[in-house]
C-alpha cells in the first residue's frame, strides 16, 4: 500500500494555501482518489468548513503546548489506511519541526515506508522563498518537495527563477515545480472565501450567473491539469492512473 502524507504549507500568510489545497481536494475527488483530509488551521479552518461533509475532514493541531502534543499523531495514524492531505496554517514551523524532532517522525516513517510530500506554496516574494529555504534545510531530501508557483498572486517570478540557493536545491533534490493558475474572477473568489464554499458548491450557487460558473469551471479544469503530474502520489494500492492525468505545463527548474 502507498502510505503517504502531503502537507500544503508556507509559514507566510496570504500566499494562497487554502485555495491551492481546496483545488487539490476538488481534483482528487473528481479523479475518485481515496484520501483522508485534515485541516490544521485552528484560527481559520476554511478547508474543513468547505469540505467536511463530503470528506469528513478532521482537525489536527500543531502546537508547542503539551496538551496538544498528540493531536498531529492522528495524521500519521490515518496514513496507515489511505493517503493523507493536510492544510497547514501560517506560522506553523516551530511546532511542526518540534513534532518531527521529538517523535523522530522521519525515522519512524523510513521504517514503515511512509513518504512525506511537502507542497510549498509561494507568491514569488522574498519572505515565502526564505521560509521555503528553511524547510528545505530542515527536511533535506528525506521528504519529497513540490514547489507551487501561485500565479494568482503574481506573474513576476524573477526572485524564484534567479535565486541561486533555491535553484541549487531544485536541481539537487529534483524538485517538481507546478504553475498554479490564476482564478479569473475576483468577486467570485472573494464570495467563495467569505462563505467558505467548496468550488463544487459554488458552481451550483444561486448568486452566480453563467459567466461566474464558467470561470469556476475553467479554474477547476486548469487546476486539474496543473496537478496531473502529482496524482500518482495519491494512488492507493497502486491503482491505475485516472484519465484526468493528462500532461500540463510544468518545470523542474
Amino acid at each position: 500500500m502507498n502510505k503517504q502524507i502531503s502537507f500544503v504549507l508556507n509559514d507566510k500568510g496570504g500566499v494562497g494555501k487554502t485555495t491551492v489545497c481546496s483545488a487539490l481536494v476538488e481534483a482528487l475527488l473528481t479523479s475518485n482518489r481515496a484520501f483522508s483530509l485534515f485541516d490544521a488551521d485552528r484560527s481559520n479552518p476554511d478547508v474543513r468548513a468547505a469540505y467536511k461533509d463530503i470528506t469528513q475532514c478532521r482537525m489536527a493541531l500543531f502546537s508547542e503546548a503539551d496538551r496538544f502534543q498528540d493531536s498531529p499523531n492522528n495524521i500519521y495514524n490515518a496514513a496507515q489506511d489511505k493517503p493523507v492531505l493536510v492544510n497547514l496554517p501560517a506560522q506553523v514551523q516551530a511546532p511542526l519541526f518540534q513534532w518531527f524532532n521529538e517523535n523522530e517522525i522521519l525515522e519512524i516513517a523510513e521504517e514503515e515506508k511512509l513518504q512525506f510530500y511537502l507542497f510549498h506554496i509561494t507568491d514569488g516574494q522574498y519572505e515565502s522563498i526564505n521560509i521555503l529555504l528553511q524547510y528545505l534545510e530542515f527536511f533535506g531530501d528525506r521528504v519529497e518537495h513540490i514547489l507551487v508557483k501561485n500565479w494568482g498572486k503574481t506573474e513576476n517570478w524573477q526572485l524564484v527563477n534567479n535565486h541561486p540557493q533555491l535553484q541549487e536545491y531544485i536541481h539537487n533534490y529534483q524538485i517538481r515545480v507546478l504553475n498554479f493558475p490564476k482564478f479569473h474572477g475576483i468577486k467570485e473568489l472573494e464570495f467563495i472565501r467569505q462563505n467558505r464554499l467548496s468550488f463544487s458548491d459554488a458552481l451550483a450557487h444561486s448568486d452566480f450567473n453563467a459567466i461566474s460558473r464558467r470561470r469556476i469551471t475553467r479554474f477547476l479544469r486548469e487546476t486539474r491539469e496543473c496537478f496531473a503530474p502529482i496524482y500518482h502520489i495519491f494512488n492507493h494500492d497502486n491503482e491505475e492512473e485516472s484519465s484526468l492525468t493528462t500532461p500540463c505545463h510544468h518545470t523542474t527548474a
